[in-house]
C-alpha cells in the first residue's frame, strides 16, 4: 500500500497517510513539534467503520534538547530519561542514562 507523507515548512514529518480511499484498519501518523524542532506529540488514528478512531496519543516533554518524560493517555508517564554526567563529564553532551551502555569505569564499557 502506497503512503503520502507530508512535511511542514521546517522539513519535519508532520503526518502519513494511506495514499488511496480509507480502508478497514488503515493507519494514518500525525506529528507536532514546538518552536525548537522537538517533537511534542505523536498521534496513531485507525479507519474502523467509516471514521477515524485515535488508538494511541503520546506527548513528548523536553528541556533544551533533552527529553524528559513521554506521556500516553490519561497523562501516564511511559518513559522517563535520566540525564546525568557520562565519561564526558558533559551533561549537555550526555546520553540518557537509559540508553547508555554500562560503564565499568576508567573509560572501560561494556555494551
Amino acid at each position: 500500500m502506497r503512503q503520502v507523507y507530508e512535511w511542514d515548512a521546517e522539513n519535519r514529518l508532520t503526518k502519513t497517510e494511506p495514499a488511496e480511499t480509507p480502508e478497514e484498519r488503515n493507519l494514518k501518523v500525525e506529528f507536532a513539534y514546538y518552536y525548537h524542532g522537538r517533537r511534542v506529540e505523536r498521534k496513531v488514528s485507525i479507519w474502523t467503520n467509516g471514521a477515524r478512531y485515535v488508538t494511541d496519543q503520546r506527548r513528548f516533554i523536553w528541556d533544551g534538547w533533552l527529553m524528559l518524560l513521554e506521556i500516553g493517555e490519561c497523562d501516564s508517564v511511559l518513559r522517563k530519561c535520566t540525564w546525568g554526567l557520562d565519561l564526558s563529564r558533559d551533561r549537555e553532551r550526555a546520553a540518557p542514562s537509559s540508553l547508555q551502555p554500562l560503564s565499568l569505569g576508567r573509560g572501560s564499557v561494556q555494551t
